[in-house]
């Protein structure tokens, strides 16, 4: 496994820290110095400068990153480096709160040149007009996820080449025996679906690594975050969920391959080329972008001509190589007529 691991100290007050530029570069030159992967055990990849210590102020923060930055490239300098979590989305929450993260106040420019990209948390939220706040599908025109957008044009920006790592993304959902009741929920199968199709925009996006939070629900009662696990609480003996089957049939089946192409984004169907390492289509997935409920999902159709289908495969949750999706794949004179629905199929090409 490729480890990140996020250097925290949420537990400490602003004022807490004497000289934060040199205890922050001692604490990442000797945590990289023990773990890294050159000079250390090769037990960690990267490292993060917090998680998301948004109390604190941004001057202190700057302080913190930049000694992070500079202790990990003394203690070994293959570890990557990132910052926190940092939105680009509101200036002024620098100024309002209750969270101060915005980016271009707490990533100076002498630690940008040591760092190897940034970090974004985003998840796929709505306001409703009440003011509550429910989870949906990651194509909503006004879903929190596409947060990423802003990230990506201030990275493009302010540090052009450089990664992003989303470092936290997923549902709230039912399954493994456990509910799921608070506001944010979806359905298990809505959340096994979304996995699969917010993987695919991040990889049309081109972010670098994108990491489910969390691996396993909370042992607690249904409350935001106690529900976003891949798999059951440690009461069910961490039974696994419909998303984590999700994610892994979309891994087993084309785990090796890369974003390719778009050949539709609409209101009716997201498709997607994927192919290998010298840019040979291999794949297409292809799903309904809307959001999944109570009520059936429509179907629609892609014609597909010139293109022989090796296999095709419901990646809904049901297995580790999801279902067989042959039946949705219908030969016509020319060409193949495929139906299109909620759950994304994956067509392998001959």
């Amino acid at each position: 496994m490729n480890v990140q691991a996020s250097l925290q100290f949420y537990r400490y007050k602003a004022t807490d820290w004497k000289n934060p530029k040199a205890s922050a570069l001692q604490y990442a030159k000797a945590f990289t110095r023990h773990f890294g992967q050159k000079n250390g055990n090769g037990y960690i990849c990267s490292i993060e400068a917090g998680n998301e210590p948004w109390e604190y102020p941004a001057e202190v923060y700057r302080e913190i990153l930049l000694g992070m930055a500079q202790g990990a490239e003394q203690g070994d300098p293959n570890v990557e480096v990132f910052p926190c979590a940092l939105q680009a989305v509101d200036p002024l929450a620098e100024k309002h709160g209750p969270w101060k993260n915005y980016i271009g106040d707490r990533i100076t420019p002498e630690s940008a040149k040591l760092l190897d990209g940034i970090n974004i948390h985003c998840y796929s939220y709505l306001t409703m007009p009440n003011g509550k706040r429910k989870a949906v599908q990651p194509e909503h025109a006004n879903s929190t996820f596409w947060e990423m957008l802003n990230a990506i044009r201030w990275r493009n920006q302010n540090m052009p080449g450089k990664k992003i790592y989303l470092s936290e993304w997923g549902w709230d959902s039912d399954g493994a025996g456990e509910d799921c009741t608070h506001q944010e929920c979806v359905y298990e199968y809505a959340a096994a679906a979304y996995a699969v199709r917010g993987a695919m925009i991040a990889a049309r996006l081109g972010i670098d690594r994108a990491t489910w939070f969390f691996h396993a629900n909370d042992k607690t009662g249904s409350s935001l975050y106690t529900r976003s696990g891949l798999l059951g609480s440690a009461k069910t003996g961490f039974k696994k969920k419909e998303p984590f089957y999700a994610l892994e049939s979309l891994i087993k089946l084309a785990g090796n391959k890369y974003f390719h192409s778009v050949l539709q984004e609409n209101e009716q169907i997201w498709a997607y080329y994927l192919g290998d390492a010298d840019g040979k289509i291999t794949h297409l997935i292809a799903w309904w972008p809307g959001e999944l409920g109570e009520v059936l999902t429509p179907g629609y159709t892609i014609k597909l001509e010139k293109r022989k289908i090796k296999s095709a495969r419901k990646l809904d949750g049901s297995s580790p190589m999801g279902r067989d999706g042959s039946g949705f794949c219908k030969k016509k004179i020319g060409h193949t007529e495929v139906l299109v629905t909620g759950a994304p199929i994956l067509l392998e090409f001959e």
